[in-house]
């Protein structure tokens, strides 16, 4: 029997990744958190393997989402309650990193996952894998915000899925003279 239970512990350990050193760094200060196993918390619902073929599987992404130069930590945690598990999304900066910050706080709500949204630096907490109705997330410089432009990205805007002919571009400035880009007709 002890060899059984082992074999499966084996079995359940080859399919969770070994997570990266800030977020194991921050778990330990998140006791009873973990990070998402698809074969316990998402049962009846996506597999490991329909996850790996959509290219979703890891429940973390990596990259610099405070654009500071170095790699950060975007993760799904998963906290098991008598009433079942609660699932969130923290970040891990490696400036700071014994401060964690809550990109979704604990929910009831399922989350299947995590990947880089449509930018380097912004995340995508995945709802629901097969829609195009999860928010993308980028750092402000205080906390995550759901669908924050960055400066100098060029929005474009749209009616009923047909570009209007409008590029919208932020800028820092609010004079022709200071924006090369208002000078020549750009709307920012």
């Amino acid at each position: 029997m002890k060899h059984l239970i082992l074999a499966l512990i084996g079995v359940l350990a080859i399919d969770q990744p070994e997570p990266p050193a800030l977020l194991k760094q921050a778990l330990v200060k998140l006791p009873g958190f973990r990070t998402l196993n698809p074969s316990t918390d998402l049962a009846g619902a996506y597999t490991l393997d329909e996850l790996k073929s959509f290219k979703l599987w890891r429940p973390w992404v990596i990259g610099d989402m405070d654009r500071d130069g170095r790699r950060d930590v975007v993760a799904v945690v998963v906290n098991s309650t008598p009433a079942g598990p609660r699932f969130g999304v923290i970040a891990i900066h490696a400036k700071t990193p014994t401060e964690v910050q809550w990109i979704v706080p604990m929910g009831e709500r399922t989350l299947d996952g995590v990947s880089v949204g449509p930018a380097a630096d912004t995340a995508m907490p995945l709802f629901c894998i097969e829609c195009d109705s999860n928010l993308w997330y980028r750092w402000s410089g205080r906390s995550y915000e759901p669908e924050l432009s960055a400066v100098g990205e060029h929005l474009v805007a749209t009616q009923e899925g047909r570009a209007l002919g409008y590029t919208l571009v932020l800028c820092r400035s609010t004079t022709a003279e200071a924006c090369p880009r208002m000078a020549s007709g750009c709307v920012c």
